[in-house]
């Protein structure tokens, strides 16, 4: 690692949005031991927001190929914003109409919800859990339609597992006809 970067993220007060970036950025170069360390320095951090905690989480347990872990994880988090969710949606709307546009499909609170169900629907597909991961992305299209259609990775991921989906049933066509020759 780099000096200046070490200098900056071992100290106690390191920003957790910092540390979280860059245990990210190790899980992403394999480096799970270095991930971690950040993500625990985080998890002890009181000032650190609940959620990124929870994303640390289920970035570690995706590391480890953990789906159930994660599905879990995703789960929670998706059923505690819920509540959170119509106020988040309102705002949304109203920062569209001031700015002109939707927000970039960046972890932000607004978003965040829909960020957690597109993870979610991830991580029942690692589980072999197809059709339920579509039903997760569908319920979440119709509660906000407008503003999903414009995510490219939520509409990226619907539209891969609508294609697994259909690659399987054409397969298992194959089968039974075979079956039955």
């Amino acid at each position: 690692m780099y000096p200046w970067v070490r200098a900056h993220t071992t100290s106690a007060n390191t920003n957790s949005e910092l540390r979280s970036a860059l245990g990210r950025g190790y899980l992403q170069a394999g480096q799970l031991n270095q991930a971690e360390a950040h993500f625990a320095a985080i998890t002890v951090d009181t000032n650190a927001p609940v959620t990124t905690k929870a994303l640390n989480a289920t970035f570690l347990a995706s590391a480890r190929r953990d789906w159930e872990a994660v599905g879990m994880l995703l789960r929670e988090l998706v059923e505690q914003d819920d509540a959170n969710y119509a106020v988040h949606h309102r705002h949304r709307r109203r920062a569209a109409a001031w700015h002109g546009c939707y927000e970039s499909w960046e972890r932000t609170p607004m978003n965040f919800f829909f960020q957690a169900v597109n993870n979610l629907a991830v991580a029942l597909l690692g589980q072999g859990k197809l059709k339920e991961g579509i039903e997760v992305l569908e319920a979440a299209l119709e509660t906000s339609p407008s503003t999903l259609a414009m995510a490219e990775p939520f509409v990226f991921n619907l539209s891969t597992l609508y294609e697994l989906r259909s690659n399987s049933i054409i397969h298992w066509g194959r089968q039974e006809a075979r079956a039955t020759n």
